[in-house]
C-alpha cells in the first residue's frame, strides 16, 4: 500500500470557549493523528482557562496558535491554508466530537490521483446517520446540489460540500484562489461558490461517510455571534446570499431570486407568529442586498499566487 499523504487540520475559531478545548482533545486521542493542527484564532480573547490550556498546546508542539485581527471565515480559512506544511489540508468546525478514525479515513482517498477534495459525514444535533441510500439522493443533488444530505451513508462524487468537515490537496486550492474573502460576516454560501469554481475548473469532490463527525453546533460563539437571522436588523446574515446570488453566473432564475429573496425572507411561519419582525428583517435584507452590490462590483477576493507564498497571518 503505498504511504498516507500528510494532512494538516485547521481550525478557524471564533469566541469559543471550552467546546473548542474539547475538539482539540478529541483530535489528539486519535490513533492516527494529523501532523499538524493549526488554530487560527478569531477571538478578541479567552477565559483565563482557556488561554491557559491553549499555551499549553501550542507549547507542547500540539498545536500551531495563529491569532488573526479580525473575523472572517474564508480569510481564517485561507491563512489556514497557505500555512499548512503538509499535501492535505482538512478544514473542521471547532464544536464536533469524532466517532470516527476521521485523519485515516481522509487520507486515504487521496491515494486516487484523480480526487482532488474530499467531504466527510456531518452529523447535525438534530439528525441521525442514515443507514441506507436512497437512489434519490443522487438524482437530487444532480438536479440541485444544495439537496445533497451530509448524514448520508454513500460513497459517492458531488458538487457541494460543506466547511465544518471537508480536506483538499493543498495545492489544489491554492491553484483555484482558495476562498472568496469577500463572503463577508456569517459568509453564507461562501463553500457552494467555492464547490462551484473548484468544480468548474474540472477538480473531484468525493463525499466520503467513513470520515465522520457529530456537530455540536455550541449556541455562542462562531457565526451565533453575529445573532439570529430572523430577528437581527444588521446585514451579517444575508449578505452572503445576495453576494452569492451576484457572482455564480450559471444559476437557474439568479436575477429573480436576487430581486424576489426580501420578500420571501419575510415570508415564514416565524414572521407569521410575529410580525413585528418583518420589517427588521426586510431592512437586513435590503442592506445584505446593497452591500453586496458594492462587493461584487470591487471583484472576487481570492488568494494570489504570492499569497501562498507567504506564511505569515493576514
Amino acid at each position: 500500500m503505498n504511504s498516507l499523504p500528510s494532512v494538516s487540520v485547521v481550525i478557524p475559531t471564533y469566541n469559543r470557549e471550552g467546546v473548542l478545548v474539547q475538539t482539540l482533545d478529541e483530535l489528539l486521542k486519535l490513533t492516527h493523528r494529523a501532523d499538524e493542527i493549526l488554530v487560527v484564532d478569531q477571538s478578541d480573547s479567552h477565559t483565563p482557562l482557556v488561554q491557559s490550556k491553549l499555551a499549553n498546546l501550542e507549547r507542547d508542539g500540539d498545536i500551531r496558535w495563529l491569532k488573526l485581527s479580525q473575523p472572517s471565515i474564508p480569510n481564517a480559512m485561507n491563512v489556514g491554508a497557505v500555512n499548512a506544511k503538509s499535501d492535505i489540508v482538512l478544514f473542521l468546525d471547532d464544536d464536533i466530537l469524532i466517532p470516527s478514525e476521521l485523519i485515516l479515513e481522509h487520507a486515504k482517498q487521496y491515494l486516487e490521483e484523480s480526487i482532488n477534495a474530499v467531504a466527510g459525514q456531518v452529523i447535525q444535533s438534530w439528525e441521525t446517520a442514515l443507514e441506507i441510500h436512497q437512489p434519490s439522493f443522487r438524482d437530487a443533488q444532480d438536479h440541485d446540489p444544495d439537496a445533497f444530505r451530509f448524514n448520508s451513508a454513500t460513497r459517492m462524487e458531488i458538487s457541494r460540500f460543506i466547511g465544518g468537515n471537508i480536506s483538499f490537496r493543498v495545492k489544489d486550492l491554492i491553484s483555484i484562489g482558495g476562498f472568496d474573502n469577500n463572503f463577508a460576516k456569517v459568509a453564507y454560501r461562501f463553500e457552494a461558490e467555492c464547490a462551484e469554481r473548484f468544480t468548474r475548473l474540472g477538480k473531484t469532490i468525493v463525499f466520503q461517510p467513513t470520515a465522520s463527525v457529530n456537530h455540536l453546533k455550541e449556541l455562542s460563539g462562531g457565526t451565533r455571534s453575529f445573532g439570529d437571522h430572523q430577528t437581527t436588523i444588521t446585514p451579517s446574515h444575508s449578505v452572503g446570499r445576495y453576494y452569492y446570488f451576484l457572482v455564480v453566473r450559471n444559476q437557474h432564475r439568479r436575477w429573480a431570486r436576487f430581486i424576489s429573496s426580501p420578500f420571501t425572507a419575510c415570508a415564514t411561519r416565524f414572521h407569521l407568529k410575529r410580525p413585528w419582525y418583518i420589517p427588521v428583517t426586510f431592512v437586513a435584507e435590503f442592506s445584505g442586498m446593497i452591500w453586496a452590490s458594492y462587493l461584487a462590483l470591487k471583484g472576487q477576493d481570492l488568494l494570489k499566487p504570492e499569497d501562498s507564498q507567504s506564511n505569515t497571518p493576514k
